[in-house]
């Protein structure tokens, strides 16, 4: 069964953010996350929710994707993500 486009975001949504949670748990939290008591999940939530409205639109997840993507391709590589900051 093929996705949509609005069900590959979410699924990549949820994807990336399963990962960064999982990177979380394997390194200390940054200083403002410590600061904040933010969790790596809220703070990359934030990150990709531009507008603040507490929802992340298929059009954040996109640019957020596209920012990722640094060679072009349509795909986050594991050294894009490892390279993103």
């Amino acid at each position: 069964m093929a996705l949509t486009r609005g069900q590959f975001v979410v699924a990549a949504a949820l994807a990336c953010i399963g990962c960064a949670e999982q990177q979380s748990n394997k390194t200390a939290a940054t200083g403002a996350n410590m600061q904040t008591g933010m969790s790596s999940k809220q703070a990359l939530f934030k990150s990709i929710d531009k507008n603040g409205d507490g929802n992340i639109s298929q059009d954040e997840m996109k640019s957020w994707m596209e920012s990722l993507d640094t060679d072009g391709n349509g795909a986050v590589s594991d050294a894009e993500w490892a390279a993103a900051p």
